[in-house]
This record gives C-alpha cells, structure tokens and sequence, in this order.
C-alpha cells in the first residue's frame, strides 16, 4: 500500500486509482454514516470526503504511521 501511495502522491494516475479502488469501500462506510448522523446528502459528504483524501495524498508524509489511516483523517477532517 505505501508503494501504490508513493506513487499516487508522484502523480501516477494508475496508482491514484488503485489507491481510490482500494479505500472507497471505507470512505463511503464513512460518509455515509456521517450522512445519517445529520442529515446530509451521503453522495455530498462522499464528494467532500473525496477532496479531503486527495488533498492529503499531496503532502503526505510515507515515514510516519499508516499512510491510508493519515488519508482516511484527511477525508472525514474535511
């Protein structure tokens, strides 16, 4: 996984949607409880989160913790 970060942060778009593929699962799970939470529009708060994540990917730092856990903040801070 740090490998495919690496390389999505790079500005390989064959890695960045890998990376995309492979969190989506969690980032919707995320949004969309938000979305129940309060009220919002699930595919709304997906899109912000979206933001968020990809924001992050371009200063992530790859030596510090779980890069995807750092990415999965960024998506449910925005």
């Amino acid at each position: 996984m740090n490998r495919c970060i690496e390389r999505a942060r790079g500005g390989d778009p064959l890695a960045t949607k890998h990376l995309v593929e492979a969190l989506l699962p969690r980032i919707r799970k995320m949004a969309y409880y938000y979305a129940r939470c309060c009220g919002e529009d699930p595919d709304d708060l997906l899109q912000e989160a979206w933001v968020g994540f990809l924001e992050g990917l371009k200063e992530i730092d790859l030596t510090i913790g779980r890069p995807e856990q750092y990415l999965i903040q960024r998506a449910r801070w925005h």
